[in-house]
């Protein structure tokens, strides 16, 4: 188990599912749950499976959450300011337990939302609907976000999927 090797100089409260949790201003807010021993933040979109962060730097999937009512945000790369509402994705019941995992015993192998009674009229458009609400992939953000500013860089060279 996870937890604080020192006590908070700068302690904020956000959410999680309702529930208040202590964090650090400025730490990612996967560190502030994962240190408060809240691992568990969504499930896989087939199998339902828990997910974690994992690598807290981005390049993985386990830390995604919906923040402020905007869905699969990546927690690990959000500094906390205090205030955060929190929900956990991809799941009907709890973090804890997902009764999702029902359908494990139907779908042993996942459930391929793209073919699903594909071709079938009438009922096609219906299960895609079904499927894409079972995968997470259905539900929209609260509010609309608010359009980010374009900006122009003017160099003399730009060398593109380089690194940093």
């Amino acid at each position: 188990m996870f937890r604080r090797g020192r006590a908070l100089r700068d302690p904020v409260t956000i959410t999680l599912d309702g529930a208040a949790v202590p964090a650090e201003r400025g730490e990612p807010l996967a560190v502030a749950l994962i240190a408060s021993g809240r691992v568990t933040l969504a499930r896989s979109p087939k199998l339902h499976r828990p997910r974690a962060p994992t690598c807290l730097r981005g390049g993985c999937d386990g830390c995604l959450a919906r923040v402020d009512g905007v869905p699969n945000v990546m927690t690990c790369l959000r500094p906390a300011a205090g205030g955060e509402r929190i929900e956990v994705q991809n799941v009907v019941g709890s973090r804890q337990t997902d009764l999702l995992q029902v359908t494990d015993w139907f779908f042993p192998q996942g459930i391929d939302h793209h073919h699903l009674m594909a071709g079938v009229p009438g009922l096609s458009a219906v299960m895609q609907s079904i499927a894409r609400k079972l995968a997470g992939l259905g539900r929209l953000p609260s509010a609309a976000l608010p359009v980010e500013p374009a900006a122009r860089l003017d160099v003399d060279a730009a060398v593109i999927g380089a690194g940093p």
